[in-house]
């Protein structure tokens, strides 16, 4: 099922697209579940500015809870 129409309403309705250093992306070709831990949807992941993973969330969750992350 292809679900980046979804994307902007799921960025919108979360907030996550005023956050100019957040990215919202889909994946149809499985490659997400081959190359990342995956455990549902709605999945977030947050990475540093050299690329490291610092946390994921696998949940809703408040974007309040996003803020630490952030100003890192």
């Amino acid at each position: 099922m292809n679900q980046l129409e979804l994307l902007k309403g799921f960025s919108d309705g979360t907030g996550l697209s005023t956050l100019s250093n957040a990215l919202v992306g889909g994946d149809n070709s499985d490659l997400t579940s081959e190359i990342f831990e995956y455990k549902g949807i709605p999945q977030i992941m947050i990475y540093n500015k050299d690329h490291f993973l610092q946390k994921t969330f696998y949940k809703d969750l408040n974007l309040d809870s996003l803020a630490y992350y952030s100003q890192q």
